[in-house]
């Protein structure tokens, strides 16, 4: 799990985004999200990414590393924010 960099939904495909590749599945998000534990945080209803690659927020996006930028709804961003501040606090 510490090389994935996100997962992203489109209609029934999952596709899990490492640096070197990209998987597709068929799935649910927020299975995904159940399976994968606390360390991944819901930024969007299509977008669940790996707290620990994530480099900067700002601005109703996140940057993560490796330079790829990605929306916060307004709807997760009080908890994407609160759940970003405590994985970086522990980490």
């Amino acid at each position: 799990m510490e090389k994935i960099l996100y997962f992203s939904s489109d209609r029934r495909q999952i596709h899990c985004v490492t640096p070197e590749r990209t998987y597709t599945f068929y799935g649910k998000l927020d299975q995904v999200a159940a399976q994968a534990g606390e360390g991944f945080v819901r930024i969007h209803q299509r977008y669940l990414v790996r707290a620990g690659a994530v480099e900067r927020v700002e601005s109703g996006q996140v940057t993560l590393r490796g330079g790829a930028c990605l929306p916060v709804s307004r709807s997760c961003q009080a908890a994407a924010l609160l759940a970003l501040t405590r994985a970086e606090l522990e980490g």
